[in-house]
């Protein structure tokens, strides 16, 4: 368990995160830098909250239109991060939905107060740093939204991620 003088949720909570991309951006995913306390200045994927009755696909869905203004489409669940950081009190259930934008509007920053908007960033070795933790956990793990195939499930240093089979 946690330092005692953090105080730690009764339950992991669950929040979906979405690999956009788009055949106009080849080898990209949109990124934005948080502005929430949970990870202040970090980059991550759109996402957020599962509502009650919702799938991770309608989540994603749901979220990338709240945060960026874009209709997504194909989304499927490809992986789980359990993400936990006793040190700060933080535990969230993490399902990865990998999702498409066949558009051609560019991402529009509809919640300045929480993300200083998302970009289409290169998924290569430069990604932007810090990374959010979720997105931290599931690249060190080995996972790639563009492929291989998912590697073997991982549990190093407490960092446990499951991939779903292609």
């Amino acid at each position: 368990m946690g330092d005692s003088s953090t105080p730690q949720p009764a339950r992991p909570k669950v929040g979906v995160g979405c690999f956009v991309t788009s055949a106009k951006y080849p080898g990209c995913v949109l990124l934005g830098k948080r502005l929430n306390k949970d990870g202040l200045g970090t980059y991550a994927l759109p996402g957020g909250h599962v509502e009650f009755g919702e799938t991770f696909e309608e989540t994603a869905v749901r979220e990338v239109k709240e945060e960026t203004n874009l209709d997504v489409e194909n989304a499927r669940t490809v992986a789980f991060v359990n993400c936990c950081r006793n040190d700060i009190g933080y535990h969230y259930l993490i399902p990865l939905v990998t999702a498409e934008y066949k558009g051609e509007d560019e991402p529009v920053n509809t919640e300045p107060n929480k993300c200083e908007g998302g970009k289409w960033t290169k998924w290569d070795e430069n990604l932007p740093k810090p990374l959010f933790y979720g997105l931290e956990d599931i690249i060190s793990s080995g996972f790639s939204p563009f492929g291989p195939p998912a590697p073997a499930n991982t549990a190093e240093g407490g960092k446990v991620s499951y991939f779903v089979q292609q």
